[in-house]
């Protein structure tokens, strides 16, 4: 008998002496639920070998079954196995059971339809076992967590049912798109774009993305198709140009982890409220400061990125400012003082000295300069 069989076998007599009422609970510790834990997992494995074998047996098929007549195979054992477990008569051993019961459902592709009513069951239990909190030691939380699990399964089955519904519906489907990505409504649809087919899920994209222009709101749909596919510059940038500035910078940030982003990247610097991220990628992939920077600096949104990036980047900063200062707009005129005091080089510091007796300067401008000298 292996030790953790031993030491379970002793617990188990010991707990069950403590049993006098329905309502009872359990708290385990760390060793103990560990023991209690490979037992349950020794056992339901070799019933359910068991339980293989004999539909082996009476099957009678030496090859491969067709995928619906094994779905029905896995629905009847999931079904079998569940009986088994239900007359178990230590309340710790069966609690420990379900759990591996409900992981194996929940490990395959969907809950199967036969184990619907076996998880239903579940939903009111109260908890049998219960560990000590890991943050407030003097309480105590569920072990395994029962009827929250098999709700958690239930919840995942009717949203593969109502996937299976929108891929049949593209009204639908096209609707749920546009709700919350918190919905059951987008999950579904997610669900049923992720169990689609690869002509399917691109035909859905082109529907989608020719109305995103109208509906920005289907830019988060259209991100996560994005990030499944991992590379359809086309529809990059149309989120980028499009979608809403959230999923915007989101998909800026996804292509340029992959690099290659330069064009992209000057597309959003097109769209001034996506930010400072675009300016960023943009010299990530290649950009030049000196040769676009410039012209970005009286730009409300993207100006004080810009004086930012040309201080560490640009090779002419001085001699630009020195040059240009002067007739460039007010907003300009005080991103260069900026670019001057970031680059923060004798040479700056130097032409920041002559720029304070500037007759453009105004009073807060130069109140503001000579606290930085």
């Amino acid at each position: 008998m292996k030790l953790s069989h031993q030491f379970w076998l002793i617990a188990s007599i010991a707990m069950s002496l403590l049993i006098s009422s329905p309502s009872w609970s359990a708290k385990l510790y760390d060793i103990e639920l560990f023991g209690l834990k490979q037992s349950a997992e020794d056992r339901y494995s070799a019933h359910e070998q068991g339980l293989a074998d004999r539909q082996a047996a009476r099957s009678s098929i030496s090859a491969a079954p067709e995928p619906e007549f094994a779905q029905a195979l896995q629905g009847e054992k999931n079904t079998l196995m569940f009986e088994w477990i239900q007359a178990e008569p230590d309340p710790l051993m069966k609690e420990a059971l379900l759990s591996v019961w409900l992981s194996r459902v929940a490990a395959s592709s969907q809950p199967l339809a036969f184990d619907t009513a076996a998880l239903e069951s579940l939903v009111g239990t109260r908890p049998v076992i219960r560990i000590p909190h890991h943050e407030m030691v003097h309480h105590s939380m569920p072990a395994f967590n029962i009827a929250q699990r098999a709700s958690n399964l239930l919840a995942l089955q009717r949203r593969h049912q109502q996937a299976a519904l929108l891929t049949n519906d593209s009204a639908a489907w096209s609707a749920a798109w546009l709700q919350s990505p918190d919905s059951e409504q987008f999950k579904a649809a997610e669900l049923a774009f992720k169990n689609s087919t690869v002509i399917e899920q691109q035909q859905l994209i082109s529907r989608l993305q020719g109305q995103l222009e109208q509906r920005p709101n289907l830019s988060k749909a259209l991100s996560r198709m994005l990030a499944h596919f991992g590379h359809e510059p086309a529809l990059a940038a149309d989120i980028i140009q499009f979608g809403t500035v959230v999923d915007a910078r989101a998909v800026l940030r996804m292509i340029s982890a992959h690099g290659n982003a330069l064009e992209l990247a000057e597309l959003a610097l097109t769209r001034p409220e996506i930010g400072g991220l675009a300016i960023q990628v943009w010299l990530d992939n290649g950009g030049v400061a000196d040769q676009k920077l410039w012209s970005l600096l009286d730009d409300p949104y993207l100006g004080a990125d810009a004086a930012r990036a040309l201080a560490v980047h640009s090779k002419t900063l001085t001699t630009q400012i020195q040059q240009t200062i002067e007739s460039s707009k007010p907003l300009a005129r005080a991103r260069m003082l900026l670019a001057l005091k970031l680059r923060n080089s004798d040479a700056s510091i130097s032409l920041l000295n002559q720029l304070i007796k500037a007759e453009w300067m105004s009073d807060a401008q130069l109140q503001l300069v000579s606290s930085w000298l």
